[in-house]
C-alpha cells in the first residue's frame, strides 16, 4: 500500500492497515498529476503470490561535519571492518530469503538504500525484476524521517516490500521526460566513478561552457524563449541518447544524469550518481524545459502495473484530465489495475534500457520526469 496524506492521516492508514494483518507500504509525496489530493495505491494478492519483505541493510551514512580519532590499532579496525560484511552478508541472505523463487520485487526505503542495492545486485538473482521507490520525506506529517508499514508496524529506516510470484516475467521500461538537448552527441573518452574527465578528448566543462551561447545564437524553441532560454536558476544535465547519431537533438534517453559541479580550469565534471556514463558511451547535454506531462496510465490489459515518479513543486507538470471519476463521488478518481506513488526522492530499478525484459544491476536517480514501470501479471 501506498499513500499520501494530509488531515485525517490515522484514519485512512488504520483503515488500510485493518485490510490484512501481512502488508508493506509507504507514505509518498502527491502524484503530479493530481497534487492537490490525497493519493492512494493498494494492491492486494492472495498469501500464495507474494511474501511481504523488511529489512535494515544499512546504506551510505550521510557525511558529517567536524571529525574525531579513533583510538584503536589499524589491524583492529580492519577485522571490525572484516566481521561486519560477513555479518552484512549473512544479513542479507537472512532479510532477502523472501525472494527465493519471485519473479519481481517491488519496495520502499530511506534515503539510504545503497546497501540494500548491493545486496539485490550480488545476493539476489538477476532474472529478479526489481523496482523500489525512495520514501517521501514526512517529518512534518509523522514526526518520522520517512514513514514505512509492515506487517501492522511502522519504521522510519529501512526497507520495506513485497516478493512476487508469477509464471510469466515481468515487463520494465524507464523514461525520462521535460528535458531538452543542448548539444549533439558526443562520447565519453576518460571518466572514473561520478567524474566525467574528458569528452571527445576535451574539456567536459569547457564543451558546455561553450554549447550555451552557440544555442542562443542559433535560436531556442518557442518554449525556451518564453522561458528566456537561461537564468542563474538553470540546472544542467548529461543525458545518454538512445539515437546515438551525433547530429540528433531530437531523441529519448536511457539515462540523465544532474550535473553538480564543474571545474572550467581542470575541466573535470561531477554527476549526481555513484557511477556515470562509461567510456564509450555517447552523451548529450541537456536542460531541463518548463514542464513534463505527467500522468496516470491506463492499464488495458489484466496486469497489474506499478509506476513510480520522481516529482518535485519546482517543475509543474501538465495535469491530465481525462481521468474517470467515481459515480458516487464526483471528486474522486479511480484507476484500476494501475500502483501509482512519487516521491521527491526518486526511485531505484535494476531496468535495462530499451529492454523490457532485460535485468541489470540496480541504479538509482531522482531526476525530475523520471518515470519507472513494472508490469505484472495478475
Amino acid at each position: 500500500m501506498n499513500g499520501h496524506v494530509d488531515d485525517g492521516f490515522e484514519p485512512l492508514v488504520n483503515t488500510i492497515r485493518d485490510l490484512s494483518p501481512k502488508h508493506s507500504g509507504c507514505l509518498s509525496a502527491p502524484i503530479p498529476s493530481a497534487p492537490s489530493k490525497i493519493a492512494c495505491s493498494i494492491s492486494l494478492f492472495p498469501r500464495s503470490q507474494c511474501n511481504t519483505v523488511r529489512t535494515t541493510i544499512p546504506g551510505r551514512k550521510k557525511p558529517q561535519v567536524g571529525r574525531w580519532r579513533i583510538d584503536e590499532p589499524e589491524g583492529r579496525s580492519y577485522a571490525v571492518g572484516s566481521d561486519r560484511y560477513i555479518s552484512r552478508q549473512s544479513q542479507a541472505k537472512f532479510e532477502l530469503g523472501a525472494l527465493d523463487g519471485a519473479a519481481a520485487f517491488v519496495f520502499f526505503s530511506d534515503d539510504m538504500p545503497e546497501g540494500l542495492m548491493d545486496a539485490l545486485d550480488y545476493q539476489v538473482p538477476r532474472r529478479i525484476a526489481k523496482l523500489g521507490m525512495i520514501s517521501a520525506s514526512t517529518p512534518f506529517v509523522t514526526e518520522r524521517p520517512f514513514t514505512l508499514f509492515h506487517d501492522q508496524k511502522i519504521y522510519d529506516s529501512g526497507a520495506v516490500g513485497i516478493s512476487l510470484k508469477c509464471d510469466v516475467p515481468p515487463r520494465q521500461h524507464v523514461m525520462f521526460q521535460g528535458y531538452t538537448s543542448i548539444s549533439s552527441s558526443v562520447q565519453v573518452t576518460d571518466a572514473r566513478g561520478n567524474l566525467l574527465h574528458r569528452l571527445n578528448d576535451t574539456s567536459p566543462t569547457q564543451f558546455l561552457l561553450d554549447c550555451i551561447p552557440r544555442m542562443q545564437q542559433r535560436g531556442a524553441s518557442q518554449e525556451q524563449a518564453e522561458s528566456g532560454f537561461l537564468s542563474k536558476e538553470d540546472e544542467f544535465f548529461v543525458g545518454i541518447p538512445f539515437d546515438v547519431e551525433p547530429q540528433n537533438l531530437q531523441t529519448g534517453y536511457q539515462r540523465v544524469y544532474r550535473i553538480t559541479s564543474g571545474d572550467p580550469a581542470k575541466g573535470t565534471m561531477a554527476l549526481d550518481a555513484d557511477d556515470g556514463p562509461p567510456i564509450g558511451t555517447r552523451v548529450q547535454f541537456l536542460r531541463r524545459s518548463g514542464a513534463w506531462e505527467a500522468h496516470i496510465k491506463r492499464n488495458e490489459d489484466r496486469s497489474l502495473l506499478y509506476q513510480f515518479q520522481s516529482t518535485s513543486d519546482e517543475l509543474p507538470p501538465v495535469v491530465e484530465q481525462s481521468l474517470s471519476r467515481g459515480a458516487e463521488h464526483p471528486d474522486m478518481t479511480v484507476v484500476e489495475n494501475v500502483f501509482c506513488a512519487a516521491s521527491e526522492h526518486g526511485f531505484v530499478s535494476n531496468s535495462l534500457p530499451g529492454m523490457p525484459m532485460g535485468r541489470g544491476r540496480c541504479w538509482r536517480t531522482s531526476v525530475l520526469g523520471a518515470e519507472a514501470e513494472l508490469s505484472s501479471p495478475q
